[in-house]
């Protein structure tokens, strides 16, 4: 929409506002006059709006506010500031309270089994919705690993508890790291900026590399170390830059003074969305303050129809260069923003001990066109046609590490999604985490979040009978209103075994109703790291003569077999009606060929 445009929709936001619910159609039909654009807009900050009140009084996210550590603590310390419902756990000893937000707690612990200090983030409240967003930000950074970013360790659910480990950074913030020192209206000295906004630039082009938006770069989210290491943290509002279809759309993401207009705004976040916020934070660092203050929705008027002074109008001795390169990452339109790829060329060429590019990409940074498997693809849309023909299929996909078991489903399931019934349910085992059912834990979230995205009634003819057996085992699908408001059946059992064997026929009953409506792909990664209960929730789920109408695709590495029974029993299916097998071996000569001609 032009600026024009913009400015006819705030005028027509600034008096929406101040209407009740049921007079404040009637004046947008008034006021835009059939402009849909314009009336798409006004929505949007009208919903930006409401949501605000709550998220600025309550964030999103942790706030670790960092000071200098004292010696750590013995065993027998006492943490003093802990609630009374969570006092640590026979590994983890709580030293005190580094932070705290609106979803949760960063305390600093010692963990007796490692011996050494870290960070762990747990909540306010226990909730389902909560701990799928704790979950959540866990998993969107597990493969990460850059110096750049903050490292996780363990995600743990035990019992009432839910929380994960992570490196403990001590350091300051990083304007007060650069601008230590430096008078006001003063720029300070273009070095220590470049020096510290390169490595700001590495690690979130890293983060992008692996697919993931941060959404809340700022000061407070970037320490800097007595090393002058500069690491990015604080990941509650993480992102798939590619979201997943058929998703619940979020709430406003980030801190007004630094998230982009499109993102205040309501709009999808892209990666330019996460620059924009770099440069607002280079902006701070030149000149001491930031672009636009005042009210949320004052903020969001001037981020949208007003390009801000340039810091060298406002701070003495800005470097051209930064002072261009400021000003090409807070440009309104992502479409005119400087790429993050140039920034950081831009500013590893004024710095002498960085390289252009450096150590910025991930593993998943180059994104290379999928070629070859032309076998292996073609065996797995075999088996989905079957499931078009209500039949069930397994297929279990086996490989060394790194031979492309992962990349192979991936690109599957992308060209699936040009088939817009059908309904893919994700999940992955991490040996990082000590969950209970933790194979299935990742694709029962996405069942529930696809529950949640359809209408109520909808949802509410596929719920099994005995869905709150199945909600027990996994609270998460309380997250569903229609399981949520299921009143307790009067057979309700605390025995676990039979408790279990409920939810595990709800799940079936689950998956076959959907299944009778949409073809279903439920895919589970990394299986070699299943516990116990997950082989044995997963052997009767998919035994040939009872499993669901769905394409189970199960990886695994081959060099885990041997010491796992469970992927031995599996394996030993192959060959029967509704299992197969695919061994991933380096492609073959032709293959290789083919790749090495494109």
């Amino acid at each position: 929409m032009t600026p024009e445009g913009w400015r006819k929709a705030f005028e027509v936001f600034h008096v929406a506002v101040v209407h009740d619910a049921g007079t404040r159609a009637a004046y947008l039909d008034d006021a835009c006059r059939g402009d849909a654009a314009i009336r798409r807009a006004v929505e949007q900050l009208v919903a930006a709006h409401e949501a605000a009140g709550d998220f600025l009084e309550q964030p999103a996210v942790i706030r670790v506010q960092h000071t200098e550590l004292p010696p750590p603590a013995d065993d027998h310390a006492a943490a003093d500031a802990a609630p009374p419902d969570f006092s640590g756990t026979e590994r983890f000893a709580l030293v005190r309270v580094l932070g705290r937000g609106g979803m949760g707690i960063v305390y600093e612990a010692h963990d007796r089994r490692r011996n050494e200090i870290v960070a762990l983030k747990t909540l306010h409240r226990v909730n389902p919705t909560d701990i799928y967003h704790l979950k959540h930000e866990f998993r969107g950074l597990a493969d990460v690993a850059h110096p750049n970013l903050a490292s996780l360790y363990e995600l743990v659910v035990e019992g009432p508890h839910c929380f994960f480990t992570m490196e403990i950074v001590n350091g300051v913030s990083l304007i007060q790291h650069v601008r230590e020192g430096v008078a006001a209206g003063a720029a300070p000295p273009a070095e220590r900026i470049t020096h510290a906004f390169g490595q700001l630039a590495e690690g979130l082009a890293a983060l992008h590399g692996y697919g993931k938006l941060h959404r809340d770069i700022k000061p407070s989210n970037v320490l800097v170390t007595p090393e002058g290491r500069v690491v990015i943290l604080d990941f509650g509002l993480i992102a798939d830059v590619l979201p997943e279809r058929g998703g619940i759309k979020e709430r406003v993401a980030g801190t007004p003074a630094y998230a982009a207009p499109e993102d205040i705004a309501g709009v999808r976040a892209t990666e330019a969305s996460d620059w924009y916020s770099v440069g607002i934070t280079l902006y701070q660092a030149l000149t001491g303050r930031v672009p636009f203050e005042g009210p949320f929705d004052e903020q969001l008027r001037q981020k949208i129809t007003i390009d801000p002074l340039p810091p060298a109008a406002i701070a003495a001795n800005v470097p051209d260069e930064l002072n261009t390169i400021c000003r090409g990452l807070i440009s309104r339109e992502p479409a005119r923003r400087l790429a993050g790829r140039d920034a950081l060329r831009a500013l590893a060429s004024r710095s002498p001990d960085r390289s252009p590019g450096g150590t910025a990409a991930g593993p998943a940074a180059i994104r290379t066109p999928f070629v070859g498997r032309e076998r292996p693809l073609a065996v797995l849309h075999d088996q989905f046609e079957r499931v078009y023909r209500g039949r069930p299929t397994s297929v279990f996909i086996h490989g060394a590490s790194g031979i492309g078991k992962s990349t192979l489903v991936r690109h599957f399931l992308d060209q699936l999604h040009t088939v817009d019934d059908v309904v893919i349910l994700r999940g992955r085992c991490y040996e990082q985490e000590t969950i209970p059912y933790k194979a299935l834990d990742g694709v029962i979230d996405s069942l529930s979040g696809y529950l949640r995205s359809l209408p109520v009634r909808e949802a509410e003819r596929l719920l099994p009978r005995d869905v709150l057996a199945l909600a027990r085992v996994f609270p998460v699908m309380l997250q569903v209103g229609s399981v949520s408001a299921a009143s307790s059946p009067s057979h309700d059992s605390a025995d676990p075994l039979a408790l279990r064997r409920r939810a595990f026929g709800a799940l079936h009953e689950l998956l076959t109703a959907i299944a009778d409506r949409y073809p279903v792909v439920f895919y589970i990664d990394d299986l070699h790291w299943a516990d116990a209960d997950s082989a044995v929730l997963l052997d009767e789920l998919f035994r040939p003569s009872a499993a669901p109408p769905i394409l189970a695709l199960l990886c695994f590495r081959s060099e885990e077999v041997a010491s796992h029974p469970f992927l031995q029993s599996l394996l030993n299916r192959a060959g029967s009606d509704g299992c197969e097998a695919i061994a991933l071996e380096p492609m073959e000569a032709d293959e290789a060929t083919s790749c090495s001609a494109r």
